[in-house]
């Protein structure tokens, strides 16, 4: 098991940093735009369209990474003051809703990917394709997924960790 969770935390590791590059890029460039429109005048030309697909894949990049350090938020108020074992059901389940709404999820941008590639839909500025933005954040959706269905894994697996002998 420790395996596999050094396998999911280097994933979540890799998609954090491609975030950060992401949110670079757009600091960068707003910084820049913000710069050139109060000097020059003129902004930059497509940094709002810049910005906003990257902020695409930043967004859905960072979530893997959120999940196996645990930030995201969950029910502990209520879970708490749950008696025992049953502490784990409602955690479980909340997990297992998770897992399906990312499968919708992942289902649904992939399809987008896909229309976004046959159309050959572009920026309406910079004319850039839309789809590799698309597919970036797919892996980032894939990897969130995939430390999803870990930590519901060890979510199940959590109360009956206490029975097992080595």
């Amino acid at each position: 098991m420790k395996k596999i969770d050094a396998i999911v935390n280097k994933i979540s590791d890799y998609v954090a940093y491609a975030s950060m590059v992401a949110v670079c890029v757009m600091m960068i460039l707003n910084v820049i735009d913000s710069i050139t429109t109060k000097t020059v005048g003129n902004s930059v030309k497509g940094a709002y369209e810049i910005s906003e697909v990257t902020l695409m894949c930043a967004i859905f990049l960072a979530l893997a990474y959120g999940q196996t350090k645990k930030t995201h938020v969950h029910m502990t108020l209520f879970i708490g003051k749950l008696p025992g074992r049953t502490k784990y059901i409602p955690f479980f389940l909340g997990n297992c809703l998770s897992v399906v709404m990312m499968v919708l999820l992942s289902y649904a941008m992939i399809y987008q990917t896909g229309r976004e590639f046959s159309s050959n839909s572009v920026t309406s500025i910079l004319h850039i394709p839309y789809y590799p933005f698309y597919v970036i954040s797919v892996i980032g959706i894939i990897a969130f997924l995939v430390t999803l269905v870990y930590d519901t894994i060890i979510s199940l697996l959590g109360p009956m960790s206490r029975f097992r002998t080595n």
